[in-house]
């Protein structure tokens, strides 16, 4: 008798979660992955080696100018596996860091694999602006007060969608490459 009202039981459970074939094959099955809008702009010296001195470096985004200074080699992480944040005014994603080179993210909203380029201590500034997609983007970067880089860019945003095409959210997301010239 008790295995009788547990089968009966079991089969109502299981017909009430077998969903319409009609309107499940319309619909698309979607996973739950995050993303956000943003840009990301990495700063290298020409020929991967930052000169000794006291930088400034200006970055608008937009109507939105951010100030970051430090001293070099003084500002550059301990070791290659570490970063440094830079400080700036008004606050700023802004970090030293091992060089690296990155394929772009795909459009299903995966990471490009990233690779070291000098595992000699060859160091880049990562500028990294969450939750915001300015139509433009100007850099300038002074050493010891003598203007070594000023640039203007028009950020190419890439739709990135992680929970497949036919899920949301989308999001929009830019990465800028700049090198100094000296």
């Amino acid at each position: 008798m008790w295995r009788t009202s547990l089968r009966l039981l079991l089969m109502s459970w299981s017909c009430a979660d077998v969903p319409n074939t009609q309107e499940s094959a319309a619909a698309p099955l979607c996973a739950a992955n995050w993303c956000s809008d943003g840009i990301r702009l990495n700063l290298r010296a020409g020929n991967d080696a930052w000169h000794t001195g006291t930088y400034a470096f200006e970055f608008r985004f937009g109507d939105v100018t951010h100030v970051c200074e430090t001293a070099l080699p003084e500002g550059f992480p301990l070791f290659p596996s570490m970063a440094r944040k830079l400080p700036c005014r008004p606050e700023l994603q802004a970090y030293f860091w091992a060089a690296t080179q990155c394929e772009p993210e795909h459009s299903d909203g995966s990471a490009g694999a990233c690779t070291s380029i000098d595992s000699n201590g060859g160091w880049q500034l990562s500028v990294i602006l969450d939750d915001e997609t300015p139509d433009a983007l100007a850099v300038r970067v002074e050493r010891d007060g003598h203007v070594i880089l000023e640039r203007s860019v028009a950020p190419v945003y890439q739709e990135i969608r992680p929970n497949g095409r036919e899920c949301g959210p989308i999001c929009m997301r830019s990465q800028v490459e700049l090198r100094l010239n000296e």
